[in-house]
């Protein structure tokens, strides 16, 4: 082993990485730096499959907290934007897929308000949140037993 490879401790008593590796040859520090960079796209890779997974897990049945459902889905969305790049996640899911995914996650009594919204051409340009939104009043319509509630 070359003694150049072996790390010291700090004698500040911090173990940064950025001293660690300014000690290091050139060649050594490149390749530190390339681990590093792999290691972080893979951490976020596997951030975005948990996030995927545990979109692809949230469902519903008859009598659960729809409110509740809905807004574990939009944060989860949230965190797989937040991580992943814009043209990576269209290529993965784009709104109007997520979207479908709210739908086909809802119990099959939400099936006529699904139908009646997607079919609103008015509705067609509504964002992720706004989509969300139209189920949570809908929701509250019916938690306030609205006869007009789909």
């Amino acid at each position: 082993m070359s003694p150049t490879c072996a790390s010291s401790p700090s004698t500040s008593g911090t173990n940064d990485r950025t001293e660690a590796t300014s000690t290091m040859p050139n060649r050594l520090r490149n390749n530190a730096d390339e681990i590093t960079k792999r290691d972080v796209q893979k951490s976020v890779t596997e951030r975005l499959l948990d996030f995927m997974q545990e979109l692809d897990h949230l469902r519903v049945t008859e009598g659960d907290d729809i409110i509740t459902h809905l807004l574990a889905l939009e944060n989860t969305w949230e965190h797989i934007n937040l991580i992943c790049p814009k043209d990576k996640l269209d290529a993965l899911m784009t709104d109007d897929l997520f979207k479908i995914h709210i739908a086909i996650s809802l119990p099959p009594s939400w099936k006529t308000f699904t139908s009646t919204l997607f079919d609103d051409q008015t509705k067609d340009h509504l964002n992720v949140h706004d989509f969300i939104t139209e189920y949570i009043r809908e929701c509250e319509k019916r938690e306030a037993g609205d006869e007009e509630a789909a």
